[in-house]
This record gives structure tokens, sequence and C-alpha cells, in this order.
């Protein structure tokens, strides 16, 4: 009964909430994903209606990675949840100045300290001063920006509230955003480290073992959504675009937990995706100071 359940957590729509900005955008390039909720807690992503970025195999690089280098294959898919899930709060805290809040964890205590060590370099690389000049030029380019997509609200998404506040105070209003998000996993983490699981796990087991094999479910606008679903990937996606705009990068990086945690699903294909939208946002910037 439960794996039945968990497979039908992965029926997604795609069409817009009542608490977006999608409706004023009257656009057939972005669509939205839908959580089933009272209250704006879980992030409802713009998604591109493109499908330029489905349909290619998952970079070499990332292959060589995990063949060679899967620094967590031998843990199992309830401590690689744990090890990531935990990372990336760890991470929202070094980001935000917050000091530790999860300082045991029944569960999972052999795996903090490394997790800890590795989460302050982490956090290094990612930065809240982002520059949403691409959105404000075109809103829809909404969808290149998944920390848009975060709450700020019980009832509104950073991207409305900057709308709303004529695009002022960017920075301060993503971090609020960030907390709020951070506060919203709080729960979950606590739960993984009481009892070892968590609904956000259920339904990423629910991927790793129903949905590794089933090719109708891969590389799709309906796949991405459901991912999306997932709270440790729907974070990785978050994290992803707080990486600074540099023309130069060429490649996004990932980190052995993330590239295990996708691997093991068989969807490291999403890495195509996720650096498919590190492209727009760099070239939509470009462009944009181009004409200056």
């Amino acid at each position: 009964m439960k794996a039945l359940f968990m497979a039908m957590a992965f029926v997604v729509s795609s069409c817009s909430t009542t608490m977006d900005s999608l409706s004023l955008l009257s656009t057939n390039k972005v669509t939205r994903m839908k959580h089933d909720q009272k209250d704006y807690k879980k992030p409802e992503f713009y998604l591109m209606n493109s499908k330029k970025f489905l349909g290619t195999r998952a970079p070499a690089s990332l292959k060589s990675i995990t063949k060679n280098d899967e620094k967590y294959k031998p843990v199992s898919n309830r401590q690689l949840y744990f090890i990531s899930f935990y990372k990336q709060q760890r991470v929202l805290e070094g980001l935000l100045g917050l000091k530790k809040h999860q300082k045991s964890c029944p569960r999972f205590h052999d795996f903090l300290l490394k997790a800890d060590v590795e989460a302050e370099i982490i956090a290094s690389q990612y930065t809240t001063k982002l520059n949403f000049s691409p959105v404000q030029k075109d809103p829809e380019h909404v969808a290149f920006f998944p920390i848009l997509s975060t709450p700020y609200s019980q009832n509104k998404d950073l991207f409305t509230a900057l709308r709303e506040n004529d695009w002022k105070d960017a920075e301060s209003m993503t971090r609020e955003a960030l907390y709020v998000h951070y506060q919203n996993n709080q729960k979950e983490l606590f739960e993984l480290c009481e009892t070892g699981v968590s609904s956000g796990y259920y339904l990423y087991e629910n991927l790793v073992t129903y949905f590794k094999n089933n090719q109708k479910f891969h590389q799709s606008q309906e796949s991405i959504a459901a991912l999306l679903k997932i709270p440790v990937i729907a974070n990785m996606f978050i994290l992803k675009s707080l990486k600074p705009l540099d023309e130069n990068i060429k490649t996004l990086g990932l980190e052995n937990h993330e590239v295990s945690l996708l691997k093991r699903s068989e969807v490291d294909w999403f890495k195509s995706y996720m650096s498919y939208l590190e492209r727009k946002r760099i070239y939509s910037y470009k462009k944009i100071t181009a004409f200056k």
C-alpha cells in the first residue's frame, strides 16, 4: 500500500497555482509545477517549456566521477538521502550566518562531523547577492532562477514579492526567502534524525526502486516536475541557482553526494537541465550588459 501511495505522489501537474505570478506573464514559454498545499511552504518551480535540454546524455564528466570517485557509494539510500539533506541545511546556515541548529542526530551521528566540514566549504561557493536583471528585463526568465520560486510568505514566492517591491532590496529579500525555506526544512531534518526516515526520503526511495527502469518517466517535463517534489533534489536545484553569474563557467559542479544521489536513481540527466539553466542565466545577463 505504501508503494502505491508513493507512486501516486509522482502524478504531478505542470499548471499554475492561484498563489503565483504566472498569470501575469501572459506566456506559453513557462509552466509551473504544483504541490497540494494550503500555505505556500514547498517551492512550486517555474519550468521552461523548451525541450532543448531533453534527450541528451549525462555529461561524460559526471559519468566518470560516478564510476571512479563515488565517495558515498558504500552507504544506503537512506544514509545518502540524510547526508545530502543535512549538508544542504548546513550550507543554508552558513549562507545565512546561522548557528548550527541540529546539534544531535541519533540515527546518523557518525556522518555529522565530516558533513559539517564539507558544508562549510560548499557554502563559500554560493552567494545571496544575485543579479536578477534578466528577469526584470523579461519576466519569462523567471524559470532560469529557481531561487525565485522559494516561499517568501505563506501566500507568495520570492518572485512575486520582488515584483511587488519593484525589485528593491533584492539581496535582503532573497535571504529572507532562504530563511523561510530553511525553517520549512527543519521539521524534516528533525524527523530524519529521530526516526531515520521522512516522507521526503520515501519519495526518493520510491524514485530509486520503482522508477529507475521506467523509460517513460525519464527526461520529460513531467519527470522534472516529479523530481522537484523530492525535497533533497529541490534543495539542490535552489542552491545551484545561488552560484555567481560567471561567463567563464563551463560546467555545473556537483558534490560527490549529489552525483551519487542522481546516479542511483538513473536521473543523472537532471544535471543537463540544471546546466542548461545555468547557461541561460549567464547568457541572458551577458545579453543585457552588452547593450549598456
